[in-house]
């Protein structure tokens, strides 16, 4: 007798240890967010303790937005890539997005939550500050699976942990439930929650593929 063992049911994640490098860029993203902190009312959803933008953070007039966005948009992209099993050039998507951002001090925590009608979703981190041994403010993403307990074998659902730095940024399913530790320190932890919901995909054509191509620098 023979068999195999295979592994079913697996959920994306895509981790940029350090979508954007340059400190001047993160800078005047944290410029831009602290202005907004202090002056416009704080919109609570998910956040517990913490200050949270409308979802309009793709929209403001900046240059450094500007480049933020189409760093994400490209992650996104290159996600939406490998699920369909095709290189970026060969399709084109089509979609409605959002973003927040989030500016958290001690104590700040967000509750277990999904991101309803949206197909992908992020976090990238504007600044989290790292003089503090015990800052915790992990970004947990929850095993979606409603029982996966075998007795003697597996003895609760499983989470994965993800440390954040400034630079980093997170993409995954929006149906992933996900939370966020509480903040230890006395310095604000800033970060954008991205989102975007595909109204359409589709594969090019052979000949719009090598005009694709051509054209790429």
């Amino acid at each position: 007798m023979s068999a195999k063992i295979i592994n079913i049911f697996t959920t994306p994640i895509m981790i940029f240890d350090t979508l954007i490098s340059d400190s001047a860029i993160n800078n005047r993203l944290k410029e831009l967010a602290l202005e907004k902190y202090e002056n416009t009312e704080n919109i609570m959803r998910s956040n517990k303790k913490g200050w949270e933008s409308a979802q309009d953070f793709h929209t403001w007039d900046d240059d450094a937005v500007r480049t933020l966005r189409k760093a994400m948009h490209n992650v996104f992209l290159q996600l939406s890539a490998h699920e369909t099993k095709m290189k970026v050039t060969e399709f084109e998507m089509a979609f409605r997005e959002s973003a927040l951002v989030n500016v958290g001090k001690r104590g700040a925590y967000h509750v277990p939550h999904i991101h309803r009608n949206c197909s992908w979703s992020a976090v990238y981190y504007i600044d989290v500050p790292t003089k503090d041994e015990d800052r915790a403010g992990e970004l947990e993403l929850l095993d979606p699976r409603t029982n996966p307990i075998i007795t003697g074998i597996t003895k609760r659902k499983s989470a994965i942990s993800i440390t954040p730095k400034t630079g980093m940024a997170v993409c995954f399913p929006s149906w992933l439930e996900h939370w966020v530790h509480p903040w230890n320190s006395d310095e604000a932890r800033i970060s954008v929650a991205w989102n975007i919901t595909i109204t359409s995909l589709k594969k090019k054509s052979a000949s719009e593929s090598k005009i694709e191509n051509r054209t790429q620098p």
